[in-house]
């Protein structure tokens, strides 16, 4: 667990969209890419802004009439991931957000990352750019 207590995306080197029902995540620092779906795209989304643990556990609980307990554990084990993957930061500014978007899908399912290596030296020799108004290539800081 992360002493801030809150957690939110790491925008410094993470590019991410969320299509559908699935958050693409791409790390700029390693070239790794990530697939997070259902529940996983959910709690991805409510990381936009910078929540708690205890935040995304009752908001995701509430959200599909799941056991508060085994969500507590699910979420713990997905957010450790993604902190120690470097794709979520702590941070002790918590963010007041909406509920979450509501999904396609109903049932609880633990949330899971699938995370890829085999485009890490592609994706580190052509590093992605945030086109700005000056056009492309510009790197956003």
């Amino acid at each position: 667990m992360d002493e801030h207590g809150c957690y939110t995306i790491n925008v410094g080197r993470v590019i991410h969209e969320t299509l559908d029902d699935e958050a693409l995540v791409i790390d700029s620092e390693n070239g790794h890419y990530h697939s997070i779906a259902g529940t996983g795209a959910v709690i991805w989304d409510m990381l936009v802004g910078a929540q708690s643990r205890s935040s995304i556990v009752a908001k995701v609980a509430s959200l599909y009439g799941a056991d508060v307990a085994s969500v507590q554990s699910d979420v713990d084990g997905f957010l450790d991931r993604l902190h120690a993957s470097y794709l979520i930061i702590g941070t002790n500014s918590p963010v007041s957000s909406s509920s979450p978007a509501s999904r396609s899908f109903l049932q609880y399912t633990p949330p899971e990352i699938r995370s890829h290596t085999d485009l890490e030296d592609l994706l580190l020799f052509d590093p992605i750019h945030e086109v700005g108004q000056a056009g492309w290539p510009e790197r956003q800081t």
